[in-house]
């Protein structure tokens, strides 16, 4: 019986496979997205252009530059007097400080050599800036995600600036009222300086970075001058204002130990940005890679909010926090050294203090005699028959004027040989052209910054050896006064002998006393080179060799920043280097386990190596030249600030430039090429951090000798040394050899020193939670944004508030912490809790960004699959392989991430800070815990206040999640349908599987199934996106052979 009927459905054929002529090509799918998401005109404000303003402000700093120069000279030859003739208000015997010193000038003639220096470099800075705006700003398209990026970051650093007003004004009344307003005045400015300069950095970067992602059209040479070009405003912009701002201060207050107040403000304010810009990027770059990627490296949405976000805070943390602690470094390093300067035994104009210096030794051998009085061996020396008279009147440039002022030049020097250095770089051969195989150009962009490093090493050598040696070498006028140079004067010398510390006395007449006077019997007099000691009871050497000690010290700094930064930390960090080869290699391989102990491993290595060569520059400089070579020794290191920081800064202008090109839908070869210069430029990201953490702990040390000072711990130079008219009973009121900066047994030392170990894993603990949980409240307000469909600056301002919420504990411990422990148990007690902070966190933060940063530089080279032979498109380069994106894989990329930008950058502040902060806070604490309620009380109201607001904002916390899930428990999903031409792919059998192999990680990721289940349930394996097809997991099965049949 025939059913057949004419309205029946025409019966199944068959399924006719499609051909790759049946998909879209990408140019096409690019045009319909175009079509769908019509550009904004209101973002097309940026543009190719000659600024007007930029040409004005080129004019007004060479005009500057040339007045300067010319008021530099007149000031050297002392035209105007009254510059040359004018008194530090922190000397003399009216000063309210602690520590006491003899009255000494203010070196204007050198300070101005800052200024000077400063004009050029913002001259320097508008002129890059300028040359810069020239360039083509590309399609609308790049231009548009752009402005978009920038006005997400001008509203982040809005709300960060407005949330630092109220206790940057509560700290400032704080030190105007209990410890002068010089030092407030120098705090609030200092903050304000810090934030300028990375707003300065910011405004820059922005610019460049559309710029760089335009010019990526052939090959790498032009994005990569532009990105480089972009660092160097930026770096010339920085140091201007560390150059100028600290002379500059100096020159209107003239109290140098109120540059405490500089130092404290400019820690502060990096401590925030670092902390607060650390938890945002760490939060948003994880929520972005968990909402938008769909696995395969293409956006579903690259404008979506949570990306633009990532996108705007990945750039925007790093930029304003190399910025402002860049400042902070410079500008704390030349306060502390200053500071200890003053302190130094070359007396202006007062001979008895010389001969009493040059005889303290006496006393700390022999010790005070004449019970109960307690006499000084020196002080009688010096007045038997006016041997003070004999000893030389030293004018500004033989006293400690000449030691105060050496600093700001030397910083001056350096950010002049940056200058050059940066602005006229000498490029490498591969570092400027594409190449085939893309490790080529990475070793090209090293050999190229190594290059321009070493000759601004070798530019500031020069450079310092004719400062020392033109300052306090034999031409100089410091070695024409006797004693200091080839001519000698007298000094009493101990014999050696077991009896040379008995008392005998001179002046005796026919068996009767004239005017005795009591010496050691094993004393006599000589004629010798001044020699002589510090404050804290070091010997400082002939001083006629006080020119080739300096420059030893410098030297010093600039060997420690080379082989730190150059040798140890990129051996362990590249990766081109053998260590992170085998971190590579076992990635590769799919043994996660190993690569992890390895990267852990070099860490560590690379830690431990970094802290042996800071201890030994640290010990070689204070036996040099004391507490002052160590300042010396952090400015050399500092030399290279400028280009460190222009390499930094290029670094994610790069990052940006290929974040920019791939949110915009560039073309296939435009984000190919932005992903091999952000590859490129990534390779010196971990030794400039390096370098940051470096030139923190050495700047800390440097501060923390200057906290001794401040403090009155060690003898101030007019306490050692008894009034010239008290000749009847010359007696000092301490002794050299009774001083004690930290008594080990004293368990308030002891327990202050545990505190100051465990502070630096508290914070990074904190900051790491807080990036956990701002992870969660910003995919919450993800969800919000996708109902209520806001704008992406209107996101960015909402997550940007509850970054700065999630920081706010671990701030106000930073902050407090050193306030609380000194006045709570005394400044012995902070200057041992310092002493165990400042090696502790540097050690824990260099460990943290080491070992991450191995760890990156293997994840970048695995994700873009390099090989000296083969370099993937964009979107594969931009992602891991499937299994390292899942389980532990992408479990260690998260939480190296979170170390290497949130707990690392942290902890490279907070040392600096509670260093500065003690030394601003020092000069109104107890030596012991007399008044230890103080601190009590200080520490019960930030317990208190911390508690409420743990508890409010967790309630807050609580209240979002419930009303997220009433709101998700109210939608409905369609149910999936599914193809009924669908065929199962092969199963996988569990037991076929090799241990250790990302496919049995896949599988331990779904609870480890035991019966055989399907690849495509496995994390990771996803569909093609241009051909849809799942072939990607069985390439990767064929290609590593990780399933055993």
């Amino acid at each position: 019986m025939d059913n057949s009927d004419s309205s029946d459905p025409v019966p199944y054929s068959g399924y006719t496979p499609l051909t790759p002529s049946d998909f879209p090509f990408r140019e096409d799918k690019q045009k319909h997205w175009d079509a769908e998401n019509p550009v904004d005109p209101t973002f097309l404000v940026d543009k190719t252009t000659r600024s007007k303003s930029l040409l004005l402000c080129l004019v007004v700093f060479a005009i500057a530059f040339l007045i300067l120069f010319v008021w530099q000279i007149l000031v050297a030859k002392c035209v105007v007097s009254s510059l040359c003739e004018k008194n530090d208000a922190s000397s003399g015997p009216t000063t309210d400080y602690l520590f006491q010193t003899f009255t000494f000038r203010v070196p204007s003639a050198l300070l101005w050599i800052g200024l000077v220096v400063g004009a050029l470099a913002f001259f320097m800075a508008a002129r890059a800036v300028y040359t810069l705006l020239m360039i083509d700003v590309g399609p609308a398209r790049l231009l548009e995600t752009s402005m978009l990026l920038r006005k997400v970051a001008s509203t982040v650093l809005l709300h960060q600036y407005a949330i630092m007003v109220l206790p940057t004004v509560f700290v400032f009344t704080l030190i105007g009222a209990f410890i002068n307003w010089a030092t407030a005045s120098c705090f609030i400015l200092g903050a304000l300086m810090a934030l300028a300069a990375g707003q300065a950095g910011v405004s820059i970067a922005t610019r460049g970075q559309v710029r760089s992602a335009a010019q990526a059209v052939d090959d790498v040479k032009a994005p990569f001058k532009v990105s480089y070009r972009s660092g160097a405003a930026i770096s010339s912009a920085v140091l201007g204002i560390a150059v100028l701002v600290p002379p500059a201060l100096y020159l209107m207050i003239s109290d140098v130990r109120a540059l405490a107040g500089l130092a404290a403000g400019s820690t502060a304010a990096s401590l925030f940005v670092r902390m607060a810009n650390g938890i945002l990027t760490r939060a948003t770059n994880t929520s972005a890679t968990n909402l938008c990627d769909n696995g395969d490296g293409v956006i579903e949405n690259p404008q979506d909010a949570h990306l633009i976000a990532a996108y705007a805070s990945s750039g925007l943390g790093a930029i304003v926090g190399t910025a402002s602690d860049t400042f902070a470094s410079i500008a704390s390093a030349v306060a502390g050294t200053a500071i200890l300067g003053t302190s130094l035994p070359f007396f202006y104009r007062n001979s008895l203090a010389m001969c009493v210096f040059n005889h303290l030794y006496v006393d700390q051998v022999c010790g005070p005699f004449g019970y109960p009085q307690r006499l000084s061996y020196a002080t009688y020396i010096c007045k038997e028959d006016n041997l003070y008279m004999k000893y030389p009147d030293l004018r500004t440039w033989g006293s400690n004027s000449a030691f105060v002022a050496l600093p700001f030049v030397i910083v001056a020097i350096g950010i002049l040989v940056s200058l050059v250095c940066t602005v006229y770089p000498l490029y490498g051969k591969y570092a400027v052209s594409y190449e085939s195989q893309a490790l080529c150009v990475v070793r090209g962009v090293r050999i190229t910054m190594r290059r321009n490093y070493v000759i601004g090493y070798v530019l500031f050598i020069a450079a310092s050896a004719a400062l020392c040696f033109g300052l306090f070498g034999p031409l100089s006028e410091f070695q024409s006064y006797q004693g200091l140079g080839k001519v000698k004067v007298q000094r009493m010398v101990l014999d050696g002998s077991s009896g040379q510390c008995g008392e005998k006395y001179l002046n005796f007449s026919g068996g009767e006393e004239v005017n005795p006077v009591p010496v050691p019997q094993g004393g006599v007099l000589k004629m010798d080179h001044y020699r002589p000691m510090t404050v804290s009871g070091r010997s400082l050497g002939n001083a006629n060799s006080t020119s080739w000690r300096l420059f030893g010290c410098l030297i010093l700094g600039v060997l420690l920043a080379a082989t730190m930064t150059g040798i140890t930390c990129d051996h362990f960090t590249s990766a081109t280097a053998l260590p992170t080869a085998k971190v590579t290699a076992f990635v590769q391989s799919g043994n996660l386990s190993k690569a992890i102990i390895q990267a852990i491993t070099n860490g560590l290595i690379a830690t431990a190596l970094q802290a042996l060569l800071v201890a030994i520059a640290l010990l070689s400089s204070y036996k040099l030249f004391g507490a002052y070579g160590t300042g010396l020794t952090t400015l050399g290191f500092l030399c290279s600030a400028g280009s460190r920081t222009t390499s930094t800064m290029m670094n994610h202008v790069a990052e940006n430039s290929n974040n920019i090109s791939c949110a915009s839908r560039m073309r296939y070869w435009r984000r190919t090429f932005c992903e091999v210069l952000s590859l490129v430029s990534s390779t010196t990201t971990a030794s400039n951090t390096e370098f940051a953490n470096g030139a923190s702990v050495l700047t800390a040390c440097t501060l923390f000798l200057a906290v001794a000072h401040q403090s009155g711990l060690v003898p101030s130079p007019r306490g050692l040394v008894s009034p010239e008219e008290s000749s009847s009973s010359p007696s000092p009121s301490v002794f050299i050899a009774n001083s004690e900066l930290l008594p080990v047994s004293d368990i308030l030392v002891t327990v202050s020193a545990f505190l100051g170990v465990l502070l630096p894993f508290a914070v990074a603990g904190l900051l790491v939670a807080a990036s956990a949980q701002a992870t969660d409240e910003v995919a919450f307000e993800s969800e919000n944004y996708t109902h209520a469909e806001i704008t992406a600056v209107a996101f960015f301002r909402r997550i940007a508030r509850l970054m700065l919420l999630e920081s706010v504990i671990p701030v106000t411990i930073s902050l407090f912490a050193p306030v609380v422990i000194g006045f709570g148990f005394g400044q012995r007690a902070l200057s041992g809790w310092l002493m165990a902070l400042i090696p502790a966190g540097y050690i824990l933060g260099t460990f943290l960004t080491s070992a991450s940063s191995s760890w990156n530089s293997a994840d970048r080279q695995v994700g873009a699959d390099l090989t000296p032979s083969e370099l993937l498109p964009c979107e594969n380069a931009r992602h891991m392989p499937r299994l390292l994106r899942e389980g532990r894989g992408r479990f260690t990329s998260e939480l190296t991430s979170a170390l290497r930008d949130c707990a690392g950058p942290g902890l490279q502040s907070l040392s600096k800070f509670s260093a500065s902060m003690s030394l601003v806070a020092a000069t109104v604490m107890r030596p012991d815990d007399d008044k230890g309620w103080i601190g009590g009380i200080i520490l019960a109201i930030i317990a208190v206040f911390l508690l409420v607001f743990a508890l409010l904002k967790s309630r807050w916390w609580a209240q979002g999640v419930s009303r997220s899930a009433r709101d998700e428990a109210q939608v409905r999903a369609p149910p999936k349908q599914v193809s009924p031409f669908y065929e199962e792919g092969p199963m996988i059998d569990p037991a076929t599987v090799r241990p250790g192999s990302q496919v049995h990680d896949a599988l331990l990721a779904i609870g480890s199934p035991t019966e055989p289940v399907s690849p495509t349930i496995l994390p990771g394996v996803l569909e093609d996106p241009f051909t849809q097809r799942p072939d990607n997991f069985f390439r990767f099965m064929s290609s590593t052979d990780e399933v055993v049949v």
